[in-house]
């Protein structure tokens, strides 16, 4: 569903590789003791071959849309993928479907 997710947002192939080569980066390092810093993009596009706009704009793509959010200073900052987003978007599912959930093992 990420690769689906992706392309509503991205519409080229390289914005989607950069937004899921980012969020693969983030989840990894998010639970460690060196998450990811937002100082480290120079890093991370020279890496993975990624101009420097294309990754400012994916970036901003994922953080106005709720997937990553950014703690801290502006180029100290953290940033981590935002597990709100996904509690909100079922919640939101849901109440569009008018459905409601019922675990099975209850019956």
């Amino acid at each position: 569903m990420l690769k689906k997710t992706l392309s509503l947002l991205f519409r080229t192939e390289e914005t989607r590789k950069i937004a899921l080569a980012l969020l693969t980066e983030v989840r990894n390092r998010q639970n460690i003791e060196n998450p990811y810093s937002s100082a480290e993009y120079h890093e991370f596009c020279k890496k993975n071959n990624f101009s420097e706009a294309s990754y400012q704009s994916v970036l901003s793509i994922l953080r106005e849309n709720g997937l990553l959010v950014k703690s801290g200073g502006h180029h100290e900052g953290k940033l981590e993928i935002n597990t709100y987003f996904v509690q909100q978007l079922l919640i939101e599912l849901f109440e569009f479907l008018n459905a409601k959930y019922k675990n099975p093992e209850e019956s």
